[in-house]
C-alpha cells in the first residue's frame, strides 16, 4: 500500500494498491471494448492492473475499494495525473460511506480536481 492523500486536519489517509488483474488486457480492449489491433497496440505495453483505494485511520484499515482493468502507462498516474477520474470518485465513495461528516470537504476535493483537468486540456 502507498500512501497517496492525507485528509487535511485528522488522521485519515488514503492508499492506494495497483493489484493483478485477472481479465486479460487483450480479450478486455479488443473482445470487450471492440477496439482494433491497432487501437490495442498504442496500450499494450502499459501497466494493466486492478486498483485497490484503501482509507486507514491510524494504521487500521476501515474499507476498500476496487476498480479493475485499469490501464495506464505507469501505475502513479491513476492517482496522480488523471486523480480526477476514478481515483476521485472512489475516495469520494469511501469517505461519504465511513466519514459522512466530512462529505463537504471530499465534493470539494474532488470539484477542485476536475476543474484543474479541464484547464489542462483546454490548455493541451
Amino acid at each position: 500500500m502507498t500512501p497517496v492523500l492525507v485528509i487535511p486536519g485528522i488522521d485519515y489517509v488514503v492508499c492506494f494498491n495497483p493489484g493483478e488483474e485477472f481479465v486479460g488486457m487483450r480479450r478486455h480492449f479488443m473482445g470487450e471494448c471492440g477496439w482494433t489491433e491497432e487501437q490495442f497496440e498504442g496500450v499494450e505495453d502499459f501497466a494493466w492492473f486492478n486498483a485497490e483505494v484503501s482509507l486507514w485511520y491510524r494504521g487500521e484499515e476501515m474499507a476498500t475499494e476496487h476498480l479493475g482493468c485499469c490501464c495506464y502507462a505507469k501505475p502513479e498516474e491513476f492517482y496522480t495525473r488523471y486523480a480526477a477520474d476514478y481515483f476521485s470518485d472512489m475516495v469520494r465513495t469511501l469517505v461519504e460511506e465511513h466519514l459522512p461528516g466530512l462529505t463537504p470537504w471530499v465534493k470539494h476535493w474532488q470539484a477542485q480536481l476536475r476543474e484543474k483537468a479541464t484547464l489542462r486540456e483546454v490548455q493541451a
